[in-house]
């Protein structure tokens, strides 16, 4: 795998809200990923400040311990990263990478909206902690042995106490999700991201870890939220020498999408969001098909909505954020080490030939192009994907009849089905006018 940051906001371009990103805004971070151009990541997110007419986000990227690291590796290596790894606070980035045990399955780098422009912009870091707490055992030593990577050994001895107290008093059955340390802002605090609690759980946790409150802006936040949230309530929060932040964030997805609009609507009422705001975020959902460059290839881009966050801080009182997620369906993934296992459904007494994984790239972006000029082919691929496949290809081939195409991004599929997001139907209107 070869880096795709690039890839990935160039198929973005054209495709995003303006009450979001601006222009302006996407053009810088553009020109900040020239550093980041051998990174590699499926899921990037765009976070904004619902309550700001700004459009400006901070922008962040997963990468996958099993599919990304080996390329986050070699980038941090290559002679464009020379400044970068030279740099302090990346110089910690670096050590974890190359500590990076297999327990942790992926990591976070967010670039704040501030940092576009530096010569050398100052990252946050987070990383996945699902598997080192199970029931009321917590693997300290590795936790211990990731922060040492982010933290001077010093400071980190001095917040470990009010950490492990932290995690320790969360309940049996509640795990971690993430934690990390906001390099970019403070380097003297931990950030704890615990797994999934109900709204009691949330309030009772809180009070057993000493948060100074006050309970009853925590009751108004739920207030607000529980009717359309999905009831799973991820907090997050400071850990400092002096204990936990007063500061917290409840994360939540919202249990019905076709909820979206009026959620919105509450949080422009509560003065949480701006109308600009609520029309983008709207805006967001959907696909579209690019071409990611030859290692890639043609690909569905999927936006969706990873979920919603609402702070608290004495200062700021509350405040609302989206996370808009853009993640990519690879072709090339999609149809690489085709066995007989997966052809396994296809009639064996036809002895058709499978077409090679080029072949197949070219099919589908002539597949993708076809069904965005021509309705009826579209109706086609929507009805039998396999006689639409064999349309392009013009021959009797072995397809996978696992594979579907789909109008745009939707539910949950059941099975082990392959499903492609067609890119948007272009009348011939819009191909000619001016």
């Amino acid at each position: 795998m070869i880096g795709n940051i690039k890839n990935y906001l160039e198929g973005m371009a054209g495709n995003l809200p303006l009450e979001v990103i601006s222009a302006e805004t996407y053009n810088q971070i553009y020109k900040m990923a020239d550093v980041f151009t051998d990174f590699a990541a499926s899921e990037y997110i765009m976070e904004t400040h619902l309550n700001s007419e700004d459009a400006e986000v901070d922008f962040s990227l997963r990468v996958l311990a099993e599919e990304e690291k080996a390329c986050l590796n070699s980038g941090l290596k290559n002679h464009r990263c020379l400044a970068l790894v030279a740099d302090c606070t990346w110089s910690r980035v670096v050590d974890f990478v190359n500590f990076w045990p297999s327990p942790i399955e992926d990591i976070w780098v967010e670039m704040d909206n501030g940092e576009y422009e530096k010569q050398i912009p100052q990252p946050c870091f987070f990383f996945n902690a699902s598997k080192l707490k199970k029931g009321a055992n917590v693997d300290e030593q590795l936790l211990f042995n990731a922060l040492k990577k982010l933290l001077d050994i010093e400071q980190l001895e001095s917040l470990w106490p009010n950490i492990k107290k932290a995690i320790h008093q969360l309940p049996d059955e509640v795990g971690l999700f993430q934690v990390g340390v906001m390099l970019a802002r403070s380097s003297d605090r931990v950030r704890i991201f615990t797994a999934e609690l109900t709204r009691e759980q949330t309030v009772e946790y809180l009070s057993d870890i000493g948060w100074s409150g006050p309970f009853s802006e925590l009751e108004r936040l739920f207030d607000l939220v529980h009717t359309y949230s999905d009831s799973q309530y991820i907090l997050d929060f400071d850990v400092s020498q002096q204990g936990i932040s007063e500061k917290i964030g409840i994360n939540f997805g919202l249990e019905k999408k076709q909820d979206l609009s009026a959620f919105l609507d509450i949080l422009v009422e509560q003065h949480l969001c701006t109308a600009a705001k609520s029309n983008g975020v709207l805006a967001w959902s959907g696909s579209n098909g690019s071409f990611l460059g030859p290692d890639y290839g043609y690909s569905a881009l999927l936006k969706d909505i990873s979920h919603f966050k609402i702070g608290y801080s004495p200062k700021e009182g509350l405040k609302a954020k989206a996370y808009l997620r853009i993640a990519g369906v690879y072709m090339k993934k999609l149809f690489k080490d085709q066995d007989s296992t997966q052809l396994a459904t296809v009639n064996p007494a036809a002895k058709l030939e499978q077409p090679g994984y080029k072949a197949m790239q070219y099919t589908f972006k002539e597949i993708a192009l076809k069904a965005m000029l021509d309705k009826e082919y579209r109706e086609l691929c929507l009805q039998d994907s396999q006689a639409a496949i064999r349309k392009v290809i013009q021959r009797d081939a072995a397809i996978p009849d696992n594979i579907i195409f789909l109008e745009e991004d939707g539910e949950a599929l059941e099975g082990n089905v392959q499903a492609y997001v067609l890119p948007p139907f272009l009348k011939p209107s819009w191909l000619t006018s001016k």
